[in-house]
C-alpha cells in the first residue's frame, strides 16, 4: 500500500512537471527562421528564450536574412522580421556589415547579436518580454577609429592573408598528365586605404607513349599582380594597379600592365568599396577607359622536323616570342 502511494505521487509529480514545461514552450514567442546560410544552429542555442519552429504557419514573427558580399572581401548582411497574428503590421528591417578580417566566429557572434537586438521589440509585446534584462555594456570600444586601425581591436593591423594550392594527376597506358598550382595573397583594407599584393604560379605536364613514340608537353607559368587605392576625402578615391605574367600557354616571355584610376562617389560608404559602387549603384555615370600597349616581337629558331619515312626535309620551325608592355 506505501508503494502505491509513492508510485501515484510520482505519477501526479511528472504530469505537473510536463504540465509546466509544455505551459512555458506555449508561452515563448514563435519565430521562424528563413534563410540558406546564417548559422542556424548557432542561432538556435544561443537565443533561447525564444522557440525557432519548422512551420512558418504557427510561428509569432518571420525572420528573414540575405547577405551580399562586398568588394572590401566582408559582407553586408540584412534582417527582415516580419510580425503575425497579434503583431501583424510590426515589420522591421536591420542592416549590418562585418569585414574580412573578422573570422566566423567573430562574424556569427554579431549575427546573434542582431538578431537578439531585432526580436525585442517583439518579445516587448509578448510574455517573453518578461524574462529579458536589457543592460548595456559602456566599456565598448569606439569604432570612429577606423577599422582594424587600433592594435587591441586586431593585432594584425587589418592584413588578412591568403595560401591556395590544387595538384591534380591521372594516368593510362598511353598518357599520362599532372598540374599544380600554388598562390599566395595579403591584403589590407581600412578607411583611410585598400593595399593588395598576390602571385600565382602553375605548371602542367603532359606525357604520351604510343607505337613507340614518346613525347613530353610542359607548361609553366607565373604571374604577380598589385593595387593601392587611397581614400582622398568621403568622394574622391584614387589608385594605381600593375600587372605581370611569364607564360608558356599564352606564349609571353614577359607582360606588363600599369594603370591607373580616379572615382567620385556621390554618395560615401565607408563599408564598401569601389568596386561594389560600381556593380550595385543605380546613379548613371559615364567611364573614360584609356589604354596604351606597345608590343615587341622576336623571332627564334626552335629546331627542325624530319621523319624517316619521307624523302625531303621539312623547314625549320619559327617560335614568335612576344613581350608586350601596356599602361
Amino acid at each position: 500500500m506505501y508503494s502505491t502511494k509513492i508510485q501515484m505521487t510520482f505519477v501526479v509529480m511528472l504530469i505537473a512537471t510536463l504540465s509546466n514545461a509544455q505551459s512555458d514552450s506555449t508561452s515563448s514567442m514563435k519565430v521562424y527562421l528563413n534563410c540558406q546560410w546564417c548559422y542556424q544552429d548557432y542561432l538556435r542555442t544561443q537565443i533561447t528564450w525564444v522557440n525557432f519552429v519548422q512551420d512558418q504557419f504557427v510561428s509569432d514573427v518571420d525572420l528573414m536574412v540575405t547577405n551580399l558580399g562586398t568588394g572590401g572581401g566582408g559582407s553586408e548582411y540584412q534582417l527582415v522580421f516580419t510580425g503575425k497574428k497579434s503583431m501583424a503590421g510590426m515589420n522591421d528591417t536591420i542592416k549590418f556589415a562585418v569585414n574580412a578580417i573578422q573570422t566566423d566566429n567573430e562574424q556569427r557572434e554579431i549575427l546573434a547579436k542582431k538578431v537578439k537586438l531585432g526580436l525585442v521589440r517583439y518579445a516587448a509585446c509578448s510574455a517573453t518580454g518578461d524574462c529579458l534584462i536589457i543592460d548595456s555594456n559602456n566599456q565598448q570600444d569606439s569604432l570612429d577609429v577606423g577599422i582594424g586601425s587600433n592594435p587591441q581591436e586586431d593585432p594584425w593591423n587589418a592584413w588578412v592573408f591568403r595560401l591556395g594550392a590544387n595538384v591534380n594527376m591521372s594516368a593510362q597506358k598511353v598518357f599520362q598528365s599532372g598540374n599544380g598550382g600554388a598562390s599566395i595573397r595579403a591584403e589590407q583594407v581600412k578607411e583611410t586605404h585598400k593595399f593588395s599584393i598576390s602571385a600565382r604560379a602553375n605548371y602542367s605536364e603532359q606525357r604520351y607513349d604510343y607505337a613507340g613514340l614518346n613525347s613530353t608537353y610542359i607548361l609553366r607559368s607565373q604571374s604577380a599582380d598589385a593595387y593601392y587605392v587611397h581614400s582622398l576625402s568621403d568622394h574622391w578615391s584614387a589608385g594605381a594597379f600593375t600587372y605581370a605574367e611569364r607564360s608558356d600557354f599564352s606564349n609571353y616571355d614577359l607582360f606588363q600592365a600599369v594603370s591607373g584610376a580616379v572615382e567620385y562617389d556621390i554618395f560615401p560608404d565607408i563599408t564598401s568599396t569601389i568596386f561594389r559602387r560600381r556593380r550595385y549603384s543605380t546613379k548613371r555615370r559615364t567611364l573614360f577607359p584609356f589604354n596604351r600597349s606597345m608590343p615587341l616581337h622576336r623571332l627564334q629558331k626552335i629546331g627542325a622536323i624530319s621523319r624517316p619515312d619521307l624523302k625531303q626535309r621539312h623547314s625549320s620551325m619559327i617560335l614568335i616570342k612576344t613581350t608586350s608592355i601596356s599602361g
